[in-house]
C-alpha cells in the first residue's frame, strides 16, 4: 500500500502515513466509487483533489465563488444574493452571510477530499456563467436604486 498524500509505501493496517503523517484510507481508490453500508454512503477518494484554501480565498474575494469552485452553481448564487441584500439592507447579516461562505467552500473542499461527500468537478463554463451572473445582479442593484 502507498500513501495517497506523498506516495510513501505505509504498511498493511496503518491509519497514518509513517513519512507525512496522513490519514491512510485503506479504501483509496484512483476514482469516484459510492459504497451503501446500511444506510450510510460512503465515498471513496479520488485521484483529484480540491484545494480548499484556494475555496476559502475565492469565497473571501467573490462571495458564492468557493462553492462554484467546488461544483455547486446554484449554492454559488445563493451566498452571493445573500451575501448582497444582507450587507444592502441589514449590513451585519450580510457580512455573516459572506463569512460563512467562506468557511463553507473550506469545509466543503475538505469533505472531498475525504471522502465524506461525493467529487465534483467544477467547469471553467460554470464559473463564467457565476460571474456574469453575478454582475448582471450588481447592476440591476444599481439600476433600482439599491446601490451597494
Amino acid at each position: 500500500m502507498f500513501c495517497h498524500q506523498c506516495g510513501a509505501e505505509v504498511s498493511e493496517g496503518s491509519k497514518f502515513c509513517e513519512s507525512c503523517g496522513a490519514r491512510v484510507n485503506q479504501d483509496f481508490e484512483y476514482k469516484y466509487e459510492e459504497k451503501q453500508t446500511g444506510q450510510k454512503t460512503n465515498y471513496t477518494l479520488s485521484e483529484n483533489r480540491k484545494n480548499s484554501t484556494l475555496a476559502a480565498i475565492a469565497s473571501f474575494l467573490w462571495s458564492g465563488m468557493g462553492q462554484v469552485y467546488n461544483g455547486n452553481l446554484l449554492k454559488g448564487f445563493a451566498f452571493f444574493i445573500g451575501a448582497l441584500i444582507g450587507s444592502k439592507i441589514f449590513f451585519i447579516p450580510g457580512i455573516i452571510i459572506w463569512i460563512f461562505g467562506i468557511y463553507d467552500a473550506y469545509k466543503t473542499a475538505n469533505q472531498m477530499n475525504s471522502g465524506e461527500i461525493p467529487y465534483v468537478e467544477h467547469s471553467m463554463g460554470q464559473i463564467i456563467i457565476f460571474v456574469l451572473g453575478t454582475l448582471a445582479l450588481i447592476v440591476i442593484f444599481f439600476i433600482f436604486g439599491l446601490a451597494i
